[in-house]
């Protein structure tokens, strides 16, 4: 996971309100964020620039990036600032991505956090998960599934 990782963090409120987003994915449970919290999550994005296409690519919101850049840190043997800036990309990508918040939720039950934190927040992004996925199979998220001839549902 090699690359020139910078962060403008007068984009995002300063280091302050940096090292604030950087501990949300191990401090809030998934029905807790509300818009603001969104928006201080999309400006640190913002503020990264990066030399890797997959960091480019999963900043700019590719959840399959995102996933695959967590999956390398797992299990978690400690919290770094490297953890927190992947964790909290995969975090990005969870509100509105159901393998992104599976992956969350399976990475939160190991964390190196205490066990009653690590079992809510896991627990609060596997329930976001399958709201996700139902909503991707209703076709509420463009998808539309038709039935062939001869299928019986």
């Amino acid at each position: 996971m090699q690359s020139k990782l910078s962060s403008n963090t007068n984009s995002c409120g300063g280091h302050r309100n940096a090292a604030r987003v950087l501990v949300y994915w191990r401090t809030r449970a998934a029905d807790t964020f509300d818009p603001r919290m969104r928006a201080n999550i999309d400006n640190w994005l913002r503020s990264l620039s990066a030399t890797s296409p997959e960091w480019r690519a999963a900043i700019g919101g590719d959840a399959a990036c995102a996933v695959a850049m967590a999956l390398r840190l797992w299990p978690l043997r400690a919290v770094c600032p490297l953890v927190d800036m992947v964790m909290t990309i995969l975090l990005a990508a969870a509100f509105d991505n159901a393998a992104a918040a599976n992956v969350l939720a399976v990475v939160l039950q190991k964390a190196p956090i205490s066990h009653r934190t690590r079992r809510m927040l896991s627990r609060s992004w596997s329930t976001h998960q399958r709201k996700l996925a139902r909503r991707t199979t209703s076709g509420t998220l463009g998808v539309k599934f038709q039935k062939t001839p001869g299928s019986e549902s």
